[in-house]
């Protein structure tokens, strides 16, 4: 029985380790910070010590009360930056309960307060285009799936190099491009009326084959797919002057003669070098009209959803602002109090929406 605990706990949490045969420690965050909760199965009840930590006692009171607040068989204490939950009469057939309970909560917490998830748990949650994104910290090793955590799990690099649970990208690299060891983008072909894969690790390659063979040392070749796409047009112009010197007419920046050198082998590198790049140029114009799309998209979304926020108004009045010690006070009428009754406390929140910032109280 420990063991099917064990498993459950290690599937929905990414690591579990045994205390004793009714106690499990789980550490949240990346191995190298975050802190440890406690899954205690002792008793009749369910006990989950440490299940936030280092977050102020008014943020996870705020977060407690909404997920746990309507049960009559859930119990929890704040104390100290810390939440202890107890899952009353509960015992291991109700661990799949209990962890349904522990995703709200975490999912809570990581869409309203993102600035804090990201200092203790090191992780955000997007929601864009019907898909939920989970992005990690450089200090993930890997994209672990949770329980709460999106189908998509990608860790933020300095480097700017995106590492998911869906493949290796690059924020330079084309919308559509696939890795196997060496990456690939796809374009139009020529005709525009089907996509086709482009080898750019292969056309670094090539590259370098072709500036070896011809002893030029001067040339600065791509190292990688990102220079490659940084660095497209100095590569054709590259690819032009060894064309012009092949066919006998001079050019100031080389001065090769390309006798004695497999001539054959060399075009023909050439010629399917012209190909591929080719294919780069249609790319350029390709990704730049996805890119488009894909913004469009977005943008109809988020007009959706402010003007269906707007649509959902009750009451909005214009009230002056009043001095009030170190601070400054807003008369709520009794309009609004109709609208929606307040208690002694409400939750003050300053958020961000398309460059434009908003106070909004909400009822505790």
């Amino acid at each position: 029985m420990t063991n099917s605990v064990k498993s459950e706990l290690e599937k929905f949490f990414g690591n579990c380790e045994v205390i004793s045969e009714n106690k499990y420690r789980i550490h949240m965050g990346p191995s190298s910070a975050g802190y440890d909760l406690i899954f205690d199965l002792s008793g009749d009840n369910i006990t989950v010590l440490n299940l936030i930590s280092r977050v102020d006692d008014e943020t996870i009171e705020l977060i407690a009360r909404k997920v746990f607040g309507t049960s009559q068989l859930i119990k929890y204490e704040v104390r100290d930056n810390s939440l202890k939950v107890f899952f009353m009469k509960a015992g291991r057939s109700d661990v799949s309960d209990v962890l349904g309970f522990i995703e709200e909560f975490f999912r809570e917490f990581i869409t309203s307060f993102p600035r804090k998830a990201w200092l203790i748990l090191g992780e955000l949650q997007f929601n864009l285009l019907g898909e939920t994104i989970t992005i990690l910290s450089s200090k993930y090793n890997e994209c672990l799936k949770t329980g709460w955590r999106g189908n998509i799990i990608a860790i933020l690099r300095e480097d700017n190099w995106i590492i998911s649970n869906i493949g290796r990208d690059h924020v330079d690299l084309p919308v559509l491009t696939m890795t196997n060891g060496d990456i690939f983008a796809f374009a139009p072909n020529k005709y525009g009326d089907s996509l086709i894969p482009i080898n750019l690790s292969e056309i670094i390659k090539e590259l370098k084959t072709l500036v070896d063979a011809l002893g030029i040392s001067l040339i600065d070749v791509p190292k990688n797919e990102i220079e490659l796409i940084h660095k497209f047009g100095s590569v054709i112009s590259l690819i032009d002057s060894i064309n012009m010197i092949d066919s006998e007419k001079r050019f100031s920046i080389l001065t090769l003669n390309l006798e004695g050198k497999k001539l054959s082998e060399l075009r023909e590198i050439i010629r399917n070098l012209k190909e591929k790049l080719d294919a780069v140029g249609r790319l350029y114009t390709f990704d730049g009209m996805l890119r488009k799309k894909i913004a469009l998209k977005l943008a109809v979304r988020f007009a959706n959803e402010l003007l269906s926020g707007e649509s959902g108004v009750i009451v909005s009045n214009v009230r002056k602002v009043s001095r009030l010690g170190a601070g400054k006070a807003i008369y709520i009428g009794k309009e609004e109090l109709k609208a929606i009754p307040l208690g002694e406390k409400v939750l003050v929140s300053v958020i961000e929406e398309k460059g434009r910032r908003k106070i909004v109280i909400e009822p505790i």
